[in-house]
């Protein structure tokens, strides 16, 4: 597979590199899950940070930094999540409270 930083060095057009998960389509994706009424989704989890690998097809693994609003101290909390590119946006496959 090559790469958009390969196609670069070669001068090759290549496709563009797919979207990668932001804070925002994560935290919209969490609180369409949390929406679903789940007791396990903290419904004051905010995200603040996410870095992702390459992806694999249309599945990202990203670390996730997030804290809790609910939680007056507001330490900072770390996760691994399985994000997946839907037609809608992202979809959360494990990770932050989703098994």
């Amino acid at each position: 597979m090559i790469t958009t930083a390969t196609c670069a060095l070669l001068g090759l057009l290549c496709p563009p590199a797919p979207p990668s998960p932001t804070v925002a389509s994560v935290q919209a994706a969490y609180e369409r899950e949390a929406a679903t009424g789940d007791p396990k989704h903290d419904k004051g989890l905010e995200v603040l940070a996410v870095e992702c690998g390459a992806p694999r097809s249309r599945q990202h693994l990203c670390w996730i930094t997030f804290t809790t609003r609910t939680n007056p101290e507001r330490p900072l909390y770390y996760d691994v999540a399985s994000i997946e590119e839907t037609d809608g946006g992202f979809k959360l496959t494990s990770g932050l409270c989703r098994r």
